[in-house]
C-alpha cells in the first residue's frame, strides 16, 4: 500500500523528467522549444490547475485561519532557519543567505506538489499548494527581493507585491477563491 502511494506520487514526476530528458537527448523536441514548454506550464497550465482547485474548494477551507496561519508559520520558519544557517554556518553575505533561504524553504511545491499531494492526500492537497503559493509570493518573495536589493529601491516591497499579484500563478488562484466564495 505504501509503495503504491509513493509510486503514484513520484511516478508522474519521474516519468515527466525522463520523457523530457529523452526528448531533448534524441531531438524529439528542439532545444529552442523548451522555454516555450516551460512558459506554458508556469504561465498557463499550473495557474489554471490552481484556479480550478481554488474555485472548487469550499470557502470554509480557503478561509480556515488556523490552517493558513500554520502554513504561513511553517513556510516563514523554514525561510528564517535557512537564512540563519546561511549567515552563521556557511558565512554567506545577506544576499546569498536570502537566496539560500528562498531555495530551502519552498522547493518546487507549486511544480512537483500536484502529483505528490494528489496521490497522498487527494484534491484537498491542492488547497495547501494554493495557499502556500500565495503566502510565498505575497510575503516571502517580496521580502527576499527587499533583502537582495537593499535600500536601492524606494517602495521596493510594494512594487514586488504588485508584480507578484500580476502573475497568473497568483491572481488565478485568488480569482478561483473569490469565485468559490461567491458561488457557494
Amino acid at each position: 500500500m505504501l509503495l503504491h502511494i509513493i509510486m503514484a506520487a513520484l511516478g508522474p514526476i519521474i516519468l515527466g523528467l525522463a520523457v523530457g530528458w529523452l526528448s531533448g537527448k534524441y531531438g524529439f523536441i528542439k532545444r529552442e522549444y523548451s522555454q516555450a514548454f516551460a512558459d506554458f506550464v508556469v504561465k498557463i497550465a499550473l495557474p489554471f490547475a490552481l484556479f480550478l482547485a481554488a474555485a472548487q474548494a469550499p470557502p470554509s477551507v480557503l478561509l480556515n485561519i488556523d490552517y493558513l496561519l500554520a502554513l504561513a508559520v511553517g513556510l516563514i520558519a523554514s525561510y528564517i532557519i535557512g537564512f540563519v544557517v546561511g549567515k552563521l554556518f556557511f558565512r554567506h553575505n545577506k544576499k546569498d543567505a536570502a537566496m539560500q533561504a528562498l531555495s530551502v524553504s519552498f522547493p518546487d511545491m507549486a511544480y512537483c506538489g500536484p502529483p505528490v499531494l494528489l496521490a497522498t492526500v487527494g484534491s484537498s492537497g491542492l488547497i495547501a499548494m494554493v495557499l502556500g503559493n500565495l503566502i510565498y509570493t505575497i510575503i516571502i518573495i517580496p521580502f527576499t527581493l527587499l533583502l537582495i536589493s537593499g535600500r536601492q529601491q524606494n517602495n521596493g516591497i510594494l512594487k514586488s507585491i504588485g508584480k507578484a499579484i500580476a502573475q497568473p500563478l497568483v491572481f488565478l488562484p485568488i480569482l478561483g477563491g473569490a469565485i468559490s466564495h461567491i458561488w457557494r
